[in-house]
């Protein structure tokens, strides 16, 4: 990595641009140079993730920077990228038409769809999971609904990423009339995954930071064990937050 400026790199012919301009008003990716809604400390998060791994699934590609920095960064074999909007992102399809055969896109696609996401992890990815990015919808149901199906499939010491987890906590989202006001917290899942690394047998460690959570599947994880089918809460009520 090349930093040109405060919000610009460069990764071989690469430029990537920082946009974390709130709201629909952010640069659109073009050839050769990518939009990412990364600052800098969430870039070092990635940085600092190491290069063992070799079949990543990203879910939520907004104008494809995230998933060709995974690309430069890590030089995996095999990737998959999907977003439930329908048009695809150009710049992101002629990168993988130009040098990247090994990355595949899916559009209109819900993180949701426990199907679909099978049989990524099963026939795109060869059943070799080790890298999971949920950029996506950043609600609780639909974060909680895939990690429940990809984390099993993951191999044993891989690594589930889920990002921007504390948008409820902010002060927009702490003052009425925000459109996610009804929604449930992230933090309700990073409860949920806390209690299941305390009770349950295949997560090694949890690190968290404001930007995002990092959940490492033990090594001695049993092959596609599930994961938050038990509350651990020793029979007590809880309350959504």
């Amino acid at each position: 990595m090349k930093w040109l400026d405060n919000t610009r790199f460069s990764m071989g012919d690469i430029t990537f641009s920082i946009d974390v301009t709130p709201g629909s008003q952010r640069r659109l990716s073009t050839d050769k140079n990518f939009t990412l809604v990364k600052n800098k400390s969430y870039i070092k998060n990635y940085e600092e993730l190491g290069k063992e791994f070799s079949h990543i699934l990203e879910l939520g590609l907004f104008q494809g920077g995230s998933l060709v920095f995974l690309d430069r960064l890590l030089k995996p074999k095999k990737m998959v990228g999907l977003d439930i909007m329908k048009n695809k992102i150009q710049a992101l399809e002629n990168y993988i038409q130009a040098d990247a055969g090994h990355i595949k896109t899916y559009y209109g696609a819900s993180q949701g769809d426990s199907v679909l996401l099978e049989s990524i992890v099963k026939d795109d990815l060869d059943g070799e999971l080790d890298l999971v990015v949920d950029d996506a919808s950043h609600s609780y149901e639909l974060t909680k609904k895939s990690f429940i199906v990809l984390f099993p499939l993951m191999k044993a010491g891989g690594t589930y990423l889920i990002e921007d987890w504390a948008w409820s906590h902010g002060p927009q989202a702490q003052s009425g009339g925000h459109p996610w006001e009804k929604n449930p917290a992230m933090t309700n899942l990073i409860y949920e995954i806390i209690a299941e690394l305390g009770g349950g047998n295949d997560i090694e460690d949890i690190y968290i930071n404001r930007n995002l959570l990092k959940i490492r599947k033990k090594k001695t994880a049993n092959p596609q064990g599930d994961v938050l089918v038990k509350d651990y809460i020793r029979g007590r009520k809880r309350v959504l937050i």
